[in-house]
This record gives structure tokens, sequence and C-alpha cells, in this order.
């Protein structure tokens, strides 16, 4: 890969968000997420591949919800959930069930899409994004990486997607993981049960088409975070750097640990325009149950990131290179996927993002 995005574009001298005093030191290692960086400042440490910390799995408040209310066991509940390696619960993803809202704001609107790629907004926010290009820039471009990220994930789909029914719960969803190249597809969903709006009582919720497509969002996202930045570092250099108009100085890949009450730590993008603003973007909140794909990075910080931890941040392209580096050394790879599918996994990713460029540039053909 070229030097631009490589981990030498998080070193010294280039532009990134300021932090508060919480924050300080946002280039290290929070002991707590340690095991998830690969190479810090030389030293060797344990490369995770996204196991287990990404999905919405159930709540224990909800957990306890579902069972108070009904005749289940919390063994019998905890016995059910062990074939899968993420759970998603229904209730930690609500947008779904009312998906009418504003991408940026996320206040509820009725207007649709104005073009094929882009999301969801409300006049304010069309009318501000008309009087500011660069964030028009960085909007339509995201949607559309977005939207192409999507077809990657159903294109290269492996995991088995099982819904679960337990008796007298709401609906969740268990990921089983597969081995790549073993090609599976989503699960046909035309409803969900869920409570009412009082909480006390169960119905089954039909889903319109709208609903069904950011339900697929969320299942096609989970655990996908660490993969969006291996792969998509090719893509984003060049849409973002080779046009000179470009609004966008640098892109950053950051690590963190997230307010989040089953997420342990989550990876995004940070895009630093030329007029000094920042954004996260993220291709994979909505597993999360956070809805808009953009947002300052300032507001982010405010919402998703724990004042105790302290993030990591990388230039573009350090999670390909250090994924990359990691297949010829074995001790960088953690005990639990010695063995299992990981590094075919792993394999399987960097060949991806090899080529993405050229298999975005046949989506875009083909969409056009």
């Amino acid at each position: 890969m070229e030097a631009r995005h490589c981990h030498q574009r998080g070193e010294k001298g280039d532009v990134y968000p300021e932090h508060d005093e919480d924050h300080a030191g946002t280039r290290q290692t929070h002991e707590e997420s340690s095991k998830d960086d690969v190479r810090n400042n030389g030293q060797k440490t344990e490369l995770h591949a996204n196991r287990n910390n990404n999905a919405t799995t159930p709540s224990d408040t909800n957990i306890q919800k579902d069972i108070t209310n009904k005749s289940i066991s919390l063994e019998d509940f905890t016995a059910a959930l062990v074939p899968y390696k993420s759970v998603i619960d229904i209730s930690g993803v609500p947008f779904i069930l009312e998906p009418f809202r504003c991408t940026l704001c996320h206040q509820p609107t009725s207007l649709a899409p104005t073009t094929k790629f882009s999301q969801r907004i409300c006049d304010i926010c069309r009318i501000a994004l008309d009087a500011d290009a660069p964030l028009r820039f960085l909007h339509d471009i995201v949607g559309k990486v977005y939207a192409f990220w999507l077809t990657l994930r159903r294109e290269e789909l492996c995991d088995r997607i099982e819904r679960i029914d337990l008796p007298g719960m709401r609906t969740y969803f268990g990921i089983i993981e597969g081995i790549p190249g073993n090609k599976t597809t989503l699960p046909a969903i035309t409803n969900v049960r869920v409570y009412d709006e009082a909480g006390m009582s169960l119905a089954s919720h039909a889903l319109s088409t709208e609903q069904r497509g950011l339900l697929e969002e969320v299942l096609l996202t989970v655990n996908q975070c660490h993969i969006s930045l291996l792969v998509l570092a090719p893509l984003l250099e060049k849409l973002m750097y080779a046009d000179v108009d470009s609004p966008v100085l640098q892109v950053g890949e950051y690590r963190y640990q997230p307010k989040h009450e089953s997420c342990y730590s989550h990876c995004i993008h940070i895009f630093t325009l030329k007029d000094g603003r920042h954004f996260v973007v993220s291709f994979t909140d909505r597993q999360l149950g956070w809805y808009p794909l953009i947002v300052p990075y300032a507001e982010y910080l405010n919402l998703r990131v724990k004042i105790e931890s302290v993030p990591s941040m990388y230039g573009l392209g350090y999670v390909h290179t250090e994924t990359a580096a990691a297949l010829g050394e074995p001790d960088l790879i953690s005990e639990d996927e010695r063995g299992s599918s990981g590094i075919l996994q792993r394999e399987r990713w960097l060949k991806v993002a090899d080529e993405v460029v050229r298999r975005w540039e046949e989506w875009a053909k083909k969409e056009e």
C-alpha cells in the first residue's frame, strides 16, 4: 500500500482532533483495550479480530425484563444463546421500528432520500448541506460508500444468521461464525416480536420494506467495524485524496471504548476537512443502535466515548498493514483464534481489500 495509508500517517505531525484532559494521550492504548491492538510503539501485543465485542447483545436490564415478565429461567435463556458468536437484541436497535428519521440530526422526517444512495435527511439539514459544500461532499460520498460496503458484505457473507424466538420473549438474532467461501444469505424477515409502548405485553410487528432494510443493515454490520477499516482503506484513499478539489485533508482510524452496555471496543473513521472541522464516519454504528453515519467529532466524543477510556488513533490503512503483518507472525494472533476460522477470515478480507477499488468501479458502473 502507498505511504499515505500506512501507520506512518498516524505519527507526529498529522492533523488530529484535539482532546480534553480526560482524553489526553489518545495515541496510546488503554489498559482495558490493549488486547485489541497490534504493535504499539514497536511492542507486540495481541491483534483482536472483533470477536464478541461489537454485537448488540442483550443487556442485563432487557434480559431481566423478559425473564421477570415471562416464564423462562435465566439458565434456559443463557443455554439457548450458547451456540452463537453474537446475539442481536431487537430492543437495542430501536431505529428499525422508527425509520423515518433524519440521518444527520435524528429528528423525525417524512422526506424520502433524494438520490439512490443518499440517506434520509430533514428539511433543516438539507438546507444546511446546500450551504456547506464540504459537508455535502462528505455526506454524498459516505452514503455511496456505505451502500457499496453493504453490497460487499452481502457478497462475502459466510456467517449463519438465525432468528431466535424463545417462549414469551422478544425477537433476538444469533450469528454463527462461518468459513469464508461458504456463502450464506440473510434470512427472510417479515416481522419481529416486540413489547408494546407500555412495555408490558408482546406483539408481532410486521416490518415495512424500509424497516426490513434497516434490520438487514444491522445484521450485515455486526462484528464488522474492524473489517470495515481493513477493507475500505484503499477505497477511501482513492476517493478522498486523489481529487485535488476534495475538501478532505485526512482520514484516520480510531479505536475506543464506547458508552454501550454490551460492547467494549469499537472502530470508526475520523475525517478531517481542510477547513479544520472533524467528523466521525462509521459504517458499522448501526449494529450498536446508533443511526447516524456522520457525526461531528466533539458531539460523538461526548455521546459515544467513555471518558475514562484512552482511544487509539492511527493513520488510514493501519489496520490493513498490521493485519497483513500478523498473518506472518502467529504470536500476534490471539489464542482463541488459532485453529479457528479467524485466520481464514483475515486472509479473505485482505484479498477483498486488495480488490476493493476494482469492485467499487464495477459496482459504480452497474449502479449508474
